[in-house]
């Protein structure tokens, strides 16, 4: 156990503690205080190093003893005809992490989620918020593997990535968010964290089954806004047909957005010019006396249980 003592010769507490060898050998060293409580730390603080440090030299020690094992086992492997490429990279994995005991790789989930954070300053909200679904989906099917080594994600991996988005998604909307997971990965590349982009590869997905939207006719409005099931779907139909808005900036408004007959609302996420829609009669009625949210139950609902055709 660490101790401290004091000399005639100076003002400052000695410590005195083991070299951590086991060997009984003790070390004095100063500990530069005239604090008695604090000397008593600093001397602790002193043993704990230098137990840390002939640990850490022991396991140095072995580590060229494991790398030479693990070469001559692949030389073993290699005349036996048992050394595939896959086995060879295997062992390389082995032999970095022997010399390198501490580095776990990063993970995808840990990596997208920085890359999510910095594009996030730069970034329109709404492709960040398409950037994001992107990696929660990637990561929801990766499963175990989105929380190991980025290294040992493989092109096989991207692909059921990419096959599993397609079962619930139209083609062009799997390239828009596998082409995000694809950017991740090659900014691991540019970063040195893995040596190949696995999504690279992959191919994008057919656009065969993607819908052509087109505009609905007077008549066709007459008719959505005849059958609208609430007054919030009503309005939201009503705006839409009459400005133009996508139905996720429409869900947005709130009574702020309407001044002096118009909506008003940013250009975009990244600029500060301001959009002015003006609005119809119609429209003005139906918000008449409208306070807050201008759609608080709809936006409510989960997106999957809005008419895909209508956003």
């Amino acid at each position: 156990m660490a101790s401290i003592y004091k000399t005639s010769q100076s003002r400052f507490y000695f410590a005195r503690f083991s070299d951590g060898s086991g060997s009984g050998k003790r070390i004095s060293k100063s500990t530069k205080t005239e604090s008695k409580r604090e000397a008593k730390r600093i001397a602790a603080e002193f043993e704990s190093a230098a137990r840390k440090l002939v640990a850490k030299e022991a396991v140095d020690s072995e580590i060229p003893a494991m790398i030479r094992r693990t070469v001559e086992l692949a030389a073993l492997e290699s005349q036996q005809g048992r050394l595939t490429l896959q086995r060879a990279e295997e062992l390389i994995r082995l032999m970095h992490q022997a010399a390198n005991p501490s580095d776990t790789g990063s993970s995808f989930r840990r990596f997208a989620g920085e890359w999510l954070d910095i594009k996030e300053k730069d970034t329109a909200a709404t492709t960040w918020r398409a950037y994001s679904d992107a990696v929660k989906a990637a990561c929801a099917i990766l499963g175990s593997k989105a929380d190991g080594p980025l290294r040992q994600i493989t092109v096989a991996d991207m692909e059921r990535v990419q096959t599993t988005m397609a079962e619930t998604r139209k083609g062009k909307t799997v390239n828009y968010l596998f082409g995000a997971i694809r950017r991740i990965l090659e900014s691991a590349v540019q970063k040195d964290i893995i040596t190949k982009n696995p999504a690279k590869p992959v191919k994008g997905r057919p656009l065969g089954d993607s819908i052509k939207r087109v505009e609905f006719t007077a008549e066709e409005v007459r008719l959505l806004l005849a059958h609208a099931p609430t007054p919030e779907w009503y309005g939201l139909i009503l705006l839409g047909a009459q400005t133009g808005l996508r139905q996720g900036d429409l869900l947005r408004l709130t009574s702020d957005n309407i001044v002096a007959g118009r909506i008003q609302i940013l250009a975009s996420d990244t600029s500060n010019d301001v959009l002015k829609i003006p609005l119809r009669p119609e429209s003005l009625e139906w918000l008449k006396g409208r306070t807050g949210a201008l759609f608080p139950e709809l936006q409510a609902t989960r997106q999957e249980s809005r008419p895909a055709l209508f956003r």
